[in-house]
């Protein structure tokens, strides 16, 4: 269900596209730069919405010569990445980009960290910096294969750029990795010590003769079918975790 905001940007945007190209990037460039402010900040809604009647907004450019299509990736928004990169051809245009002044391509500029909001999507450091590498790999499919090896004015590879930035992730990550296998260890043991005491304290107790008195019961064999997997998983798991 569209919201009262969504509404309220398409009877404006419907009351500004009559107007002269010359007034519409004065309004959209006045008092901030509208384009990039959404799509930094992740309004992919306001900015379907002005793609929609006006495709030439894709050519917009801020003060560094980067488009939306860039601020998006910097930031790390796949919603607006994706409808782009599904423009076919012009993608092909806007991942070519490279900056002047410091010659860094597309990769070189999501080989940063992002914000640090954008970064706290998902938790733990871990699985943030999973994430990070799956956004690298995404975007290195798109540029042209040339610049996956090139260097920016610092000599720097957008692979180097990338593990130097993400350098304390990938050691926050690891610590992280190290405390979670450490409380599975934990929570294995004692699965594993509960579930190989309850084998041999089986319920109904033994007739005379040493057997089970339930063992002719259906669910007396669910219990021992279920307590020998439980025993099993727990220490198969105990076994990897402790690799």
């Amino acid at each position: 269900m569209r919201t009262c905001a969504h509404q309220l940007v398409e009877e404006l945007w419907n009351v500004i596209v009559p107007l002269p190209v010359n007034e519409v990037s004065i309004l959209l460039g006045s008092p901030s730069r509208l384009l990039f402010d959404a799509a930094q900040s992740g309004s992919v809604e306001l900015l379907v919405i002005l793609f929609r009647s006006y495709p030439d907004l894709i050519w917009k450019v801020d003060d560094k010569n980067r488009s939306l299509f860039h601020i998006a990736a910097i930031n790390h928004h796949e919603n607006i990445f994706n409808i782009i990169y599904e423009l076919g051809t012009f993608k092909d245009l806007l991942a070519a980009y490279r900056e002047k002044e410091s010659e860094n391509n597309l990769l070189h500029l999501v080989a940063c960290l992002p914000a640090i909001s954008r970064l706290q999507v998902v938790s733990g450091a871990a699985l943030q910096m999973q994430r990070e590498l799956l956004w690298f790999k995404a975007v290195k499919k798109i540029v042209p294969r040339s610049y996956i090896k090139a260097k920016n004015k610092k000599g720097e590879v957008a692979h180097d750029l990338f593990t130097e930035k993400h350098k304390n992730l990938r050691k926050e990550g690891e610590k992280w990795m190290k405390e979670t296998a450490t409380s599975c260890m934990l929570v294995a043991t004692l699965i594993a010590t509960v579930v190989f005491a309850a084998a041999f304290t089986v319920p109904g107790s033994n007739d005379a003769n040493g057997f089970a008195n339930f063992r002719k019961k259906l669910w007396f064999d669910i219990f021992i079918l279920s307590d020998s997997v439980a025993l099993f998983s727990s220490a198969t798991s105990y076994c990897y975790i402790s690799e």
